[in-house]
């Protein structure tokens, strides 16, 4: 039980830094994260945001 706790800590915060890191190189990545909940908010659809998240990810890494 305490060891899950540790282990769910411990992720929340690995994923803290990688959307940090994340969000400094590429900032349209975090507008949209605020696009996407501020969507859910107001019951407004998402997937045509994360569509358009996902045309933008697959054109960065094939430039890689």
């Amino acid at each position: 039980m305490i060891a899950r706790r540790i282990r769910r800590a411990i992720e929340s915060w690995q994923q803290w830094r990688r959307n940090r890191v994340l969000s400094r190189a590429l900032p349209e990545i975090m507008d949209r994260k605020q696009r996407i909940a501020a969507a859910r908010v107001s019951h407004r659809k998402i997937k045509p945001i994360v569509i358009e998240q996902r045309a933008h990810m697959t054109k960065i890494l094939r430039r890689t």
